[in-house]
């Protein structure tokens, strides 16, 4: 569906933080409060919203974060059905989606620890395992999550995401507070002292509070990216002995490039890993004919997989 200016302006701001009232968004967007509310609204009608969500640091949660890629072999169209519904109902996938490419899905899952991993694993491959042919996985060291500046051609905004950080406890109160952000990140204060049975200043007070210790690290729009005449794709990169410079400059590179909006430093067969949404085929080529270039003594290979199908993405699945 083609999105007329105000639509992409509306969609930039609830990208950068879907949590501004309508009246915010309006101001910002140079619109009227009730034209802002009708056209979220309308967008959320047409599936071009699919939720509002909540961003945290998992290593604040005390919790690692694995991505698994799968290529399945001799998996009949009901049990591939039944293995993305358990893997969607998981309180440990975070996100979920089919490819197009050498792997079928991706799986970010949470785990503790490695040993926690296998575990989580463990019960996954019981039921299933006799329909993966490879496996490969990785760990997220770090990632700059980047603002879709590609919607108004402006320059990315970054979220820190990763990196060192000691867990935080939460309380019940905390966790309560966390689910029901988790899929919804407008809603209102007062329906969330509702369903907690608190008052509207103890929420914000909490929310505060797991802002600050950096638990809560922002809130989203989940968009179709079919829907908006958009193409999503994963990028992995593996390079002669990478470091931090290294990193530093793909960073810096990857953000000229609007249409990326994750870069990940990883850990295990690829350095770098990116998701960018593009218009088109000559779009992806131009974004990794400049990574070929720049980094032409480094780079020793790369893949790409198109995502058919975002099946789940809650950064509190718990």
């Amino acid at each position: 569906m083609a999105l007329d200016v105000k639509d992409r302006r509306i969609l930039y701001e609830l990208d950068l933080n879907s949590r501004q009232t309508n009246k915010q968004i309006a101001k910002k967007c140079r619109l009227s409060e009730q034209t802002a509310g009708y056209r979220i609204r309308r967008l959320v009608e047409q599936d071009i919203i699919r939720n509002f969500y909540l961003k945290t640091n998992t290593l604040a949660l005390g919790y690692i974060h694995f991505k698994v890629f799968l290529r399945l072999q001799n998996i009949p169209a009901a049990e591939e059905k039944a293995m993305l519904q358990f893997l969607k109902d998981s309180p440990r996938v975070l996100w979920l989606a089919q490819t197009r490419g050498n792997y079928d899905v991706v799986i970010s899952v949470l785990a503790e620890d490695v040993g926690d991993f296998g575990h989580v694993y463990g019960e996954f491959a019981e039921k299933y395992g006799k329909f993966v042919l490879q496996r490969d996985v990785i760990l997220l060291e770090r990632v700059a999550i980047l603002s879709r500046s590609y919607l108004l051609g402006r320059e990315p905004v970054e979220f820190a995401y990763g990196g060192r950080k000691d867990a935080v406890e939460l309380d019940n109160e905390d966790k309560k507070i966390l689910r029901q952000l988790s899929n919804n990140a407008r809603k209102s204060l007062v329906e969330i002292a509702k369903e907690m049975k608190a008052s509207p200043d103890k929420v914000i007070y909490r929310m505060k509070k797991l802002e600050e210790s950096g638990v809560i690290t922002g809130f989203s729009v989940n968009m179709d990216f079919k829907k908006m005449g958009m193409r999503y794709y994963l990028l992995s990169f593996r390079l002669q002995n990478m470091n931090e410079q290294k990193y530093n400059r793909f960073k810096e590179l990857s953000k000229r490039h609007r249409c990326v909006f994750y870069f990940m430093k990883t850990i295990g067969s690829h350095d770098v890993e990116l998701e960018v949404e593009i218009e088109n085929e000559e779009q992806l080529d131009g974004l990794i004919k400049d990574i070929r270039n720049r980094f032409f003594n480094e780079l020793r290979e790369y893949d790409t997989l198109e995502v058919k199908n975002e099946i789940k993405l809650n950064y509190y699945p718990f």
